[in-house]
């Protein structure tokens, strides 16, 4: 079996932990990533799940910015498990358990574009299909720990229908 993938350079960064105000240093932090993206300039979208917000990185995996907090108001996030980066810069994030789907403009300007039904979550998110966003929406276990009782893959259109 070859290595994959073949002649390629590997990186590894960030550590387990929650960004702290007095170490610069932790802004590299992680609390259960989910979601990744990379966008055509090569920078790095990382939904960390746990510290509810999105983090950049360039190429070689040094820290750019990040955006978001925890919280239900505008530019915050709740459980963000998938990130996708649109052509023109947008970056969508799913949250899970409330549901939604916020597209992110370059300016920052944040508009929920989606949003799943009562007790369902969002996950995977994709926004590679000629201006369409596609992402999952799972209905809620029937019982605890259960599977999701149904999964759809729903998209939105340029048109925002």
């Amino acid at each position: 079996m070859l290595p994959w993938p073949p002649a390629a350079r590997r990186l590894k960064w960030g550590r387990f932990g929650q960004p702290l105000p007095e170490d610069p240093a932790s802004k590299e932090y992680f609390w259960g990533p989910r979601g990744i993206a990379v966008d055509p300039q090569g920078h790095v979208f990382v939904a960390d799940t746990g510290n509810k917000r999105i983090v950049v990185f360039d190429e070689d995996g040094n820290y750019l910015t990040e955006f978001g907090s925890g919280g239900f108001d505008p530019g915050q996030f709740d459980e963000p498990v998938g990130v996708a980066v649109g052509s023109d810069g947008t970056v969508y994030v799913a949250e899970a358990f409330v549901g939604q789907l916020t597209a992110v403009a370059r300016d920052g300007d944040r508009q929920v574009i989606a949003t799943a039904p009562g007790g369902s979550f969002t996950a995977g998110v994709d926004a590679r299909g000629r201006g369409t966003v596609t992402y999952t929406v799972s209905l809620p276990p029937e019982f605890e720990n259960g599977p999701p009782t149904d999964t759809t893959l729903n998209r939105v259109l340029p048109n925002g229908s």
